[in-house]
């Protein structure tokens, strides 16, 4: 039913407008929303991890041939990511494709290859009926071009640490996080650090939501708010003050009228 609400959204067909009527930032801007957009309704249908990895085993629910791309364009054993979904690896891509080989659909859809023309796309979706968006198969690649009109494109290596990120934000390796310059790097989850993707800490730290970090969170310490089995007591939980730079692990830094902050979690309707 949610597989079918997806393909049911208003379908995005890029209309050609005047060089002035749309800057490179308002394109990347639609791109990021219809990016959004397609994450979040296959995460509900197919439950991905965000994170790529290598062993069949490792995959739940997206990955598999049949089911939903896992994020970063993702398939199991060297599968093709078409129409954000997966296809076998040797299988063919359909849609006047090659066959897929590890990750590659014929001549394109795999990095320094040209984009395919997908009917869904990391980039954007159009009309079901017609393949008319710009798009990668493999693993952890990305396609320049997220309007037919822009061009087809070419698939770029996107998620590594110094790589542009993936689409949606996200990054290949566990403890890695997407920058404000779009660049994926490991200088995130040490203390005092901002969290790294999926809020992961290393050396036991805890993530922690506030305002004073680019990422807008960040890793403290376990002992810094009283942590027991990883659940702030002393400071950042609810009801508690907010831990020092206005972080809270639960709710949000609310000032009172003493001057002071708590972390304020709303109960109820």
């Amino acid at each position: 039913m949610l597989r079918a609400a997806f393909k049911s959204l208003p379908k995005y067909s890029p209309v050609p407008l005047p060089a002035s009527g749309r800057s490179a930032r308002q394109r990347a801007a639609t791109r990021r929303l219809v990016v959004s957009a397609r994450f979040f309704f296959a995460t509900l249908v197919g439950g991905c991890s965000p994170i790529a990895t290598t062993k069949a085993s490792d995959w739940a629910d997206c990955g598999s041939p049949g089911e939903t791309c896992c994020p970063t364009e993702a398939c199991a054993e060297g599968g093709c990511c078409v129409d954000e979904t997966c296809v076998a690896n040797g299988q063919s891509c359909g849609a006047g494709l090659g066959a897929c080989r590890s990750g590659s659909c014929g001549a394109c859809g795999a990095p320094d290859q040209s984009c395919c023309l997908e009917s869904l796309s990391e980039n954007c979706y159009g009309s079901l009926a017609s393949a008319n968006c710009p798009g990668c198969t493999a693993a952890g690649s990305t396609c320049s071009s997220g309007d037919i009109n822009d061009g087809l494109g070419t698939c770029e290596a996107c998620g590594a640490s110094g790589q542009a990120c993936c689409a949606n934000n996200v990054c290949t390796e566990a403890l890695a996080v997407c920058g404000v310059d779009q660049e994926c790097t490991d200088d995130c989850g040490a203390i005092g650090q901002p969290c790294c993707q999926n809020d992961q800490c290393k050396d036991g730290g805890i993530c922690l939501d506030g305002v004073q970090t680019s990422l807008g969170n960040e890793c403290i310490a376990p002992s810094t708010c009283g942590a027991k089995n990883g659940q702030c007591t002393t400071c950042g939980a609810a009801a508690t003050p907010c831990c020092s730079g206005s972080l809270c692990q639960v709710g949000m830094c609310t000032p009172e009228a003493d001057g002071g902050e708590i972390c304020y979690q709303r109960t109820g309707p």
